[in-house]
C-alpha cells in the first residue's frame, strides 16, 4: 500500500501492512446423548396463529410448530420464524416440564459471508472449503437419504 493510503477491505496497522476484513468459520460435530441414544430430531418454529374473537383478538397470539424429522436432510436457518433444531429423547421425561428431555440448538445468522456460503467437512478430520456448489451437491444427494429415525443423529 501506499504511505497514507486506506483501503474498505482491512485496517492499516503499519506502514504498507493492511490487516484484511476476514472470518473465521468453524464446524463442530456434536454427537449428542441426550439421556440416551434413542434421540430423534425435531425442527421448531414460531407460527402466528389467526385472528380470532376469542383466542387472538388483538393478533399477537403465536404458537409453536413442531416437526418431527424423520430422514437426513438439509434445513436452512430461518430467524423470522425463530426456527430451532431440537434433539429430543421421548423415553425421559423432565420432572419439572413433564415434557420429554432434549437439547435445543439455535442456528445464528451468518455473520457478514454471502449465502450460500458453504465449508463442508471432507474425510475424517480433515475440513475445506466446499468447491462450486453443483460439485458435490449431486453426489451427496445420489447417496439417498439416510433413516435417522430414533437412531444415531
Amino acid at each position: 500500500m501506499d504511505p497514507g493510503s486506506s483501503s474498505r477491505w482491512g485496517t492499516v496497522v503499519s506502514p504498507r501492512v493492511l490487516a484484511q476484513n476476514h472470518q473465521h468459520m468453524m464446524c463442530v460435530r456434536v454427537d449428542p446423548a441426550i439421556d440416551g441414544h434413542q434421540n430423534y430430531m425435531q425442527v421448531e418454529e414460531a407460527v402466528l396463529l389467526p385472528l380470532d374473537d376469542e383466542v387472538n383478538t388483538y393478533g399477537n397470539a403465536w404458537a409453536v410448530r413442531k416437526r418431527h424429522v424423520e430422514k437426513s436432510g438439509f434445513e436452512d436457518a430461518d430467524p423470522l420464524r425463530n426456527r430451532t433444531f431440537k434433539i429430543v429423547n421421548e423415553g425421559k421425561i423432565n420432572g419439572i416440564s413433564g415434557n420429554p428431555v432434549g437439547y435445543k440448538v439455535v442456528a445464528p445468522p451468518p455473520q457478514t459471508a454471502s449465502h450460500p456460503s458453504i465449508v463442508r467437512g471432507g474425510e475424517e478430520g480433515q475440513v475445506c472449503s466446499a468447491p462450486p456448489l453443483g460439485l458435490q451437491v449431486p453426489r451427496w444427494r445420489s447417496l439417498g437419504w439416510r433413516e435417522m429415525d430414533y437412531e444415531f443423529v
